[in-house]
């Protein structure tokens, strides 16, 4: 049977693969996966300079002195001395305010002095040059390859595939059984003297 219809074998082996491929188990029940006790790391998100130019940061649950450093672009040993934080020591705690940036110290007001601009010269009148642009020509859409509204599953897919792949090793299997039949029923008949 193998010698005569290897290929529906190979067929059949391969869509029992590409059936369990396309839906890998999932732990839960449904769509709903197992609850977990971790807690959110929340990401740093980087404060805006008071108006003296000082920036504060408030450490929320999860949060680095790296990541911190990082996101504000200064150095960890930086952020550490503006804090009080001892070389190699990291302990810091949610809701800390740490100083990212002092304030900056006030700037003098500049004083105006009056210049007086030299003339300029009057324009000249110019006419633009105007291009033509090239309109894009039109291009036909392409039409999906599946009619809109049809949704397959690939579940429901690969089971198709393989109860199709089932049928066809059955009715092989049936087919030999059949022929097998036949001919002990005609060497029977042959050795009997007998015939259908």
């Amino acid at each position: 049977m193998l010698s005569r219809y290897p290929f529906l074998l190979i067929g059949t082996l391969l869509l029992t693969v590409i059936g369990l491929l396309s839906n890998p188990p999932v732990t839960g029940y449904g769509n709903v996966l197992p609850q977990t006790s971790i807690t959110p790391v929340i990401p740093v998100i980087v404060s805006t300079a008071n108006p003296d130019g000082a920036i504060y940061h408030i450490v929320q649950n999860g949060q680095t002195l790296e990541m911190i450093s990082n996101s504000y672009g200064i150095s960890i040993s930086e952020l550490r001395s503006l804090n009080g934080i001892l070389e190699g020591a990291s302990d810091i705690y949610i809701g800390q305010s740490l100083v990212i940036r002092t304030a900056l110290p006030p700037t003098e007001t500049p004083t105006l002095t009056p210049t007086i601009q030299p003339p300029t010269r009057t324009p000249r009148s110019t006419t633009p040059i105007i291009t033509p642009t090239p309109l894009p020509s039109p291009t036909a859409t392409p039409r999906p390859l599946i009619p809109e509204g049809i949704i397959i599953k690939r579940q429901g897919l690969g089971i198709i595939l393989i109860a199709i792949g089932v049928a066809g090793l059955l009715a092989i299997f049936l087919n030999q059984l059949r022929s097998k039949n036949n001919d002990k029923i005609s060497s029977h008949n042959e050795d009997t003297g007998t015939s259908q």
